[in-house]
């Protein structure tokens, strides 16, 4: 056009001309100095102190543009008849100089006036692109490249006088200036060179020549020197010749004499370096990735991969004021990155430029505000500056529509103004889920304290007819708002129809990093559904590990890739391996022949034996012991003509038997071997060469050697017995000295290695059994005094004694076995008494008798083995009768009380032998980690719907508190399962306490001790006996890094809902559902773990944004509340959705629960923190403006936004 215009008409004439009338004469605004060629850089923006004004050059246009960074308003435009292209606040910001192109004019601009005071003018000057001011540390001089003449002219910015030059350069650009002002480094872009200059004298001291160490290293004009925040050494990068795509140079010298200290290959095509503003890193911006220097270890320098496919290009890196994120421009796509520097994960991504994106805008300079709450874009071919708010970004792993299955999404507006919200539908790729007739995005606005809640299908006009399945992206402008994402499933029945299954989390607010999974295998069979998300745009790795409810690892899987934003669903039994039940191991003992190595596998599938790899010695009245890895450590014995000091241990996924790193300090047969808690093995006693020994030793897994305990027990001992007890010392009781039977006992502490006499035994005994009750206790039965006993007692951990038993045992008996059954009963079996026993009875804890079992075994038996398998039946193999050792077995039934015959024979007769049972892990759990941080979500409890669980993260650190549980009491018949797993690298020793509704203990508390990796998974009355006034549930542990779940079951065993075990209490918090009507009924409780009572507030909203009902009341310390609401509020109108708001003056724990009134489902739903108005920051989301200059200097306004496609 003749001249530029704004608001005029175009109309397309006959003859295909067009008519271009009227309009508003206004300048155009524009960065480049000749928009044909696109002949100049990127200026820069710079922003007040208070966050409040911010300047941009428009360097075609002359003209230096004021706005707001909050509102996008220009404010002022300043024109300066040049061309300025380059900021440098002066005078602790309340003066600008700005540079201009292309001539030798500098301005300042008096902020205050947002006007020119003066122009500086320096003869035969001529600055580039590259002559940007930089100002020594007092603020009292300035340096700037004269670039055409080679010169670095030094100045006064209070009046532009001139004070010295220093010549001699060829292509001066760049410049740094020493912490303490002396040194004046310069970066020579044609001789490749960075100069070191005094400052007070502008000479030239020190060279650093690149090509000297890199014969191809390049610097450019947008390369320089950075120092750390000592000063004593700095960093610059090259853009090397060398044709390689990702080998450029980084140079780190020293700043004092110019010498380069070390020399890092780093991506291509470095440009922009920064410090973050922790001072900790370099950060270089190259093409395609940033290279991560740490200024005290740059040998440990991080090459980050950014978003795949999107060249950078970008002028500058702008970094929060935390420097955990970096914020820069892909200018060939239009495109601003968030990246974390922490965990290496491009976190988001947003398209900037035109609506619809029809050209290239090419974004460049990136800078944030001092407050870090905007993030401004230079589009420098746009001519446009974009505006970076802070949003909040909630996500869902997996979203479901379709005919009978549903997702519904529930928001909530906390925030003081109206939250306008995205929703976005993804698919399994990232991709924007499209269709017929499907709306996606859609945009909804609260309105304070409103709530809405839809089905997806509704919200994005699904077929109903068709199956969707992918994830969730909801935005926000607002900081104070909530998510809950709930799945359900409705069934058909004679004429209605009714909610089936119901499931339910929380919308993410963050990634997680390190989380455990503690349901994997249900006992129904009923599968079980992990779903994996990547929101981030890089690709991920993460971990996983598969452990056995023992600690035993049974897969490792690193490294697995997560594509960037995609959602990887996996079913668990499709993915791992299921091996079954478990199997029975059972090694050496003596055969018809002799002492034998071998070893077979008992399958409880399939009741067969099958050999397994041999042991590498003959052994018999040996040791085996389940070590915390899944190893079993077989250790000493006989091999038919002498006592063993050998070791060896199998390993379980090879089959193979290796020797341990050395022998035992004592060769011994018929010892005790007792796993502790701290996961090494105590052996003791035992008789060597015939003679009973006293000491003992200890073997150490981590190192596989052996080492002789502090101390020996107090008096040699063979036929013993060694119980670990829940305190974490062992017991040693009875036995035989070289003369008699014994009736004395001790107490081994692993803490210090010693030995410490207890009570002694009522009758002495030897060979006979001791085995630890779910309360501690220890019931020692039977054995052998010259004759076998049939007397038993009871040791009392709390006390040290020995208590006789009133009942005897049915038949007395020694050398047979006793077996710990699933429901706390102990069997036990066969024996001698003159001859070998078919006989068996049970004992019964809960009135202290003996019962004689209904059926004897198939065979009599004595140096055989019991061992307990996963569907609670007894697996009782070989032995000796009368004769030879027996090949056969029997399976013990104690729900029935009889024997079965194992149809299978084992592969060979054997007694005096051990049998360990190795899980298969058909329990366990799983512990997944990435350093990037994905999202997570398992569905389980039987279909898609049957209960969720967010990945529940491993608490460490001081904010990993006691765990705390609180019930609600749906139905007396119901049963609560607790799922504890320790994830530390000690043993986690832990007291749970059940406590009543008035904070009174229920019971006595329980200890255990969890191994590394281990998992206790138990119905809460087997450890607690009666739950009748049980009210909430508290976990302490010694070490960090414990977490749970509790799982609540109908009384017919059909599984209903489980929730995360808590340890971090809450003042204010909400849950998102309230249903109160004929058909649903909503309840909560909470807990007050503290010391102090809290007086508490609980508000019932309703979803038009009305406080319904209010109660308040005071709870005491350790007091538990749980009502429903209609007992909560009498007389409450019938709701489907609002929520509930609690406010605490003490922190609480807290669980909602709602169900239907047929109990077809439970959902328990856990709190959710209510959000302050500060929480959110830069991390949780980013929203797009734009500065609209429309109306004070003709820059195209950029009419309505779209939302963007992604936020950060």
């Amino acid at each position: 056009m003749s001249e530029p215009r704004r608001a005029h008409t175009a109309t397309l004439l006959a003859d295909g001309t067009v008519l271009v009338a009227g309009g508003e004469r206004r300048p155009l605004l524009t960065f480049d100095v000749n928009i044909d060629t696109t002949d100049n850089i990127s200026p820069n923006i710079v922003f007040s102190r208070d966050s409040q004004t911010a300047y941009v050059p428009y360097t075609g246009s002359g003209m230096i543009v004021v706005f707001s960074p909050k509102t996008g308003e220009v404010t002022k435009q300043i024109l300066t008849g040049g061309k300025p292209f380059s900021i440098t606040p002066v005078r602790d910001g309340t003066m600008l100089l700005v540079v201009s192109a292309l001539e030798n004019r500098v301005f300042l601009i008096d902020t205050a006036s947002n006007g020119v005071a003066a122009t500086f003018t320096f003869p035969n000057a001529l600055f580039g692109f590259g002559s940007i001011i930089t100002t020594s540390p007092d603020g009292n001089t300035c340096y700037i490249s004269s670039t055409g003449t080679g010169e670095v002219i030094k100045f006064s910015p209070t009046d532009g006088k001139e004070l010295g030059r220093l010549t001699g350069l060829e292509g001066p650009a760049q410049i740094t200036v020493s912490n303490d002002g002396s040194i004046v480094m310069v970066v020579d872009v044609l001789a490749e060179e960075l100069v070191f200059a005094d400052a007070s004298t502008m000479t030239r001291k020190n060279t650093l020549k690149a090509k000297d160490k890199e014969p191809t290293a390049n610097f450019t004009i947008f390369n320089k020197a950075v120092l750390t925040p000592g000063g004593e050494s700095g960093v610059i990068a090259s853009r090397d010749t060398n044709g390689a795509l990702s080998s450029d140079t980084a140079f780190i010298f020293q700043t004092s004499t110019g010498t380069i200290l070390d020399v890092q290959k780093v991506g291509s095509e470095p440009g922009f370096t920064g410090l973050t503003p922790d001072g900790k890193n370099w950060v270089i911006l190259n093409e395609a990735s940033l290279s991560v220097i740490p200024t005290t270890d740059p040998a440990s320098i991080r090459d980050l991969p950014t978003v795949q496919g999107d060249p950078i290009g970008s002028a500058t890196i702008a970094f929060s004021p935390d420097s955990r994120f970096a914020f820069y421009a892909s200018s060939a796509n239009d495109m601003v990155f968030q990246h974390d520097l922490t965990t290496t994960a491009v976190v988001g991504k947003t398209p900037v430029g035109d609506v619809p994106n029809s050209q290239l805008d090419q974004p460049s300079t990136v800078a944030i505000t001092p407050d870090g709450k905007t993030v401004a874009v230079l589009d420098f071919v746009g001519n446009h500056i974009e505006l970076l708010a802070q949003a909040t970004l909630l996500e869902g792993a997996k979203f479901i529509s379709s005919g009978e299955v549903f997702t519904g999404v529930s928001l909530i507006n906390l925030a003081a103004n109206p939250a306008r919200f995205s929703i976005l539908a993804l698919n399994n790729y990232g991709e924007t889920l499209t269709g017929p007739d499907i709306m996606n995005p859609r945009e909804y606005v609260l309105d304070p304290n409103h709530q809405i809640s839809f089905n997806v299908s509704e919200i994005f006009n699904f077929n109903p007819a068709t199956e969707y399945i992918g994830r969730l992206e909801i935005t926000s402008d607002q900081a104070e708002v909530v998510g809950y994402l709930s799945t359900g499933e409705v069934k058909l029945k004679f004429l209605s129809f009714y909610l089936d299954r119901m499931a339910g989390v929380p919308l993410f607010r963050s990634r997680i990093y390190d989380w455990v999974v503690p349901e994997v295998v249900r006992p129904d069979g009923s599968a079980v559904e992990l779903d994996f998300v990547n929101p981030n745009y890089n690709q991920a790795t993460y971990d996983v590990t598969r452990y056995a409810s023992g600690g035993a690892v049974l897969e490792t899987r690193t490294g697995n890739t997560a594509y960037p934003t995609n959602r990887q669903p996996q079913i668990f039994s499709e993915t791992f391996t299921q091996p079954g039940a478990g199997k029975a191991l059972l090694i050496g003992g003596k055969e018809p022949a002799g002492t034998t190595s071998s070893t077979e596998s008992y399958d409880p599938d399939s009741q067969t034996f099958a050999t397994t790899g041999a042991m590498a010695t003959l052994r018999s009245d040996h040791s085996a012991t389940v070590l915390p890895d899944g190893a079993i450590l077989v250790a000493g014995g006989n091999d038919g003509t002498k006592s063993l000091s050998t070791a060896e241990a199998y390993d379980r996924a090879s089959a193979v038997f290796a020797a341990t790193n050395g022998a035992m300090t004592t060769a011994r047969e018929r010892h005790t071997a007792t796993l502790l808690t701290n996961g090494k093995v105590l052996m003791a006693g035992g008789r060597n060469a015939g003679a009973p020994v006293s000491s003992a030793e200890i073997y150490d897994p981590a190192t596989k050697t052996f080492a002789a305990a502090s101390a020996e027990m107090s008096t040699v001992r063979v036929g013993h017995t060694a119980t670990l007890l829940s305190t974490g010392r062992v017991l040693i009781a009875g036995g035989r000295d070289a003369t008699a039977a014994l009736t004395t006992a001790e107490l081994f502490d692993p803490t210090t290695g010693s030995f410490t006499p207890t009570g002694s035994l009522a009758t002495a005994r030897a060979f006979h059994t001791a085995t630890l009750l779910a309360n501690g206790h220890v019931l020692v039965a039977g054995g052998e005094n010259g004759a076998a006993l049939s007397s038993a007692e009871i040791y009392d951990p709390s006390t040290g004694a020995f208590t006789t038993v009133t009942a005897a045992m049915t038949a007395a008996r020694q050398d047979h076995t006793a077996t710990l059954l699933s429901d706390g009963r102990i069997l036990i079996a066969g024996g001698y008494n003159g001859s070998a026993l078919s006989s068996a009875e049970l004992y019964d804890d809960s009135n202290q008798s003996f019962t004689q079992a209904s059926g004897s075994m198939t065979a009599a038996r004595r140096y055989h083995t019991a061992t307990l398998v996963p569907d609670g039946k007894v697996l009782v193999a070989g032995g000796t009768g009368d004769a030879a050792p027996l090949n056969t077995a029997e399976l013990s039934d104690p729900a029935a009380n009889t024997f079965t015959a194992v149809a299978a024979t084992m592969t060979l007769g054997r007694s005096s032998h051990t049998a360990s049972f190795l899980e298969a892990g058909q329990g366990g759990y799983l512990r997944m980690q990435s350093k990037a941080g994905i999202i997570f979500t398992e569905f389980f409890g039987g279909g898609t719907s049957g209960a969720a669980l967010n990945g529940i993260e491993v608490p460490s650190g001081p904010t990993a508190g006691p765990l705390y549980g609180p019930l609600f009491p749906v139905t007396q018949a119901s049963t609560t399962e607790i799922n504890l797993i320790n994830g530390n690298a000690d043993t986690a020793n832990l007291t749970l306490g059940l406590y009543a509704a008035d904070g009174s203990r229920v019971g006595q508390p329980v200890t255990k001790s969890l191994f590394t990796g281990a998992q206790l998974k138990t119905d809460l009355a087997t450890l607690f006996g009666d739950l009748a006034q049980a009210a909430w549930l508290k976990v302490e542990s010694s070490v960090d890094q414990v977490a749970g779940t509790l799982s609540v079951s109908g009384g017919d065993g059909a599984f209903l809902t489980s929730y995360a075990l808590a340890n971090i209490p809450m003042d204010r918090f909400l849950f998102p559902l309230a249903a109160t009507d004929s058909a649903f009924r909503t309840g909560v409780a909470l807990v007050d773990p503290g010391n102090s009572a809290a007086s508490v507030t609980l508000e019932l909203w309703g979803p038009g944004g009305t406080l319904d009902r209010s109660t308040s009341f005071t709870l005491q310390p350790g007091a538990h509340l749980a009502r429903y609401l209609d007992e909560l509020f009498p007389g409450l109108e019938a709701r489907v959705t609002g929520n509930i708001r609690i406010r605490s003056d003490q922190p609480l724990h807290a669980v909602a629960v709602m169900h239907d009134r047929d109990f077809n489902f439970l959902l328990a739903v856990p709190p959710i923190p209510l959000p302050a108005a500060a929480a959110a920051a830069l991390a949780g989301g980013i929203s797009v403006g734009s500065v609209d200059s429309s109306d004070r200097s003709g820059v195209p306004s950029r009419g309505a936004r779209r939302p963007p496609a992604r936020v950060f």
